[in-house]
């Protein structure tokens, strides 16, 4: 009698205990939703009021996130402010391929810059990628669909997106039953295009996408873009077997200690330089430029990011170019690079001190000293 009721406590107990994980993280999803609602409000606010609104918002979201966790609600409200998008991953946005009978595709033109594109935006949090595309579709153009199948997911920072996130583009095949498209407040028109007669101008990465789209109605699978280990960063930290130490710990191993890498790397720049800063780091070494922290924005510079590894340019005065100490940046394809910068009338000075290395030097627009190397030969990747 004795063991029943204790088993019978047991499983309510437990019953109890899984309904409150299934009510935390209810509440987690709201919190998180209200969250983003408010952080878009906040941003896009165009009076006093709905500033006001997009606090009260976020304060709730907070409020509900205290509740869930059993902290203090200023303290998520101070984590939600001081951190708005909240986000380690890419941001998701969302496109619907509308075709008509003659294989056109839908386009839109944009009202805040008169740009053509497919119809998308952002996915909103607590929508699928596939579904924010209807929405999406609907709020730019007026129809109203089904999505068919996944065309394709594109990485912006590959096909010529231009925004101040790395954007992931899920582009989904939508089928209307009406092709009659309603340009949205946000659009001035909307119409179908041949592939061969697109509207000009197009929006940034919708003109690198648009001509994949058409060709991607008639494949069988949808596209991604493709990626291999061995042209992958793979770190080793994670990669000790169980109960081992770090690799940085091992005998015999050069790493030790509290330092566990390297976050950046900062060159001096002379006051007013950032557009040539841009055409030589972004223009001619393909490098993307990332937004400065908002406190550091006013002190002039700029900064920019290839595969993890940041190079901050800072502006001092009076300025002095680094000509010995220098950065070494890893390259896919040397040559090929040292064929793109001979073309621009880049200097280059080869360097074959190492044997095995390839390499050469060459000097910023502002005379700092910068050297190139071909992946797979520099001094951190081989052991020497």
């Amino acid at each position: 009698m004795a063991a029943r009721a204790y088993a019978a406590g047991a499983r309510a107990r437990q019953m109890r205990e899984d309904a409150v994980d299934e009510l935390r993280q209810a509440l987690y999803l709201i919190a998180d939703e209200m969250r983003g609602m408010a952080t878009v409000g906040r941003t896009f606010a165009g009076n006093i009021y709905e500033v006001e609104r997009a606090h009260r918002i976020m304060g709730l979201a907070a409020r509900i996130a205290a509740l869930a966790e059993g902290r203090p609600e200023a303290e998520l409200l101070e984590q939600f402010t001081a951190e708005p998008w909240h986000r380690v991953s890419p941001a998701i946005g969302a496109e619907a391929a509308v075709f008509n009978e003659r294989g056109e595709l839908l386009l839109v033109q944009r009202r805040d810059n008169a740009h053509w594109c497919i119809p998308g935006g952002l996915a909103e949090i607590g929508r699928s990628p596939a579904e924010s595309a209807l929405l999406e579709l609907w709020e730019e153009a007026g129809l109203r669909g089904r999505t068919a199948r996944l065309l394709g997911v594109f990485d912006g920072r590959r096909w010529g997106s231009r925004a101040k996130v790395h954007m992931l583009h899920f582009v989904f095949l939508v089928e209307c039953d009406d092709l009659t498209p309603a340009p949205g407040v946000e659009a001035l028109d909307a119409a179908f295009f041949a592939r061969d007669r697109l509207p000009e101008p197009l929006q940034s990465g919708h003109a690198q996408r648009i001509p994949k789209v058409f060709e991607l109605l008639g494949a069988p699978e949808a596209y991604y873009d493709p990626a291999r280990a061995d042209e992958l960063e793979l770190t080793e930290h994670q990669r000790g077997g169980a109960g081992e130490p770090p690799a940085q710990m091992l005998p015999g191993a050069r790493h030790h200690g509290p330092i566990v890498g390297l976050d950046h790397v900062q060159l001096a720049m002379p006051p007013g330089g950032e557009e040539q800063a841009r055409a030589f780091y972004g223009g001619l070494l393909g490098m993307a430029e990332i937004p400065k922290p908002e406190p550091l924005a006013a002190r002039g510079g700029c900064w920019f990011e290839a595969h993890g590894v940041q190079l901050h340019l800072g502006v001092e005065e009076p300025f002095v170019p680094a000509r010995k100490a220098h950065p070494a940046l890893r390259v896919a394809d040397l040559e090929r690079l040292r064929a793109a910068l001979q073309s621009a009338g880049v200097a280059l000075t080869p360097d074959e001190a190492v044997p095995g290395v390839r390499r050469f030097y060459i000097t910023d627009p502002f005379g700092n000293r910068i050297e190139c190397i071909q992946d797979g030969d520099g001094f951190s990747q081989t052991r020497r």
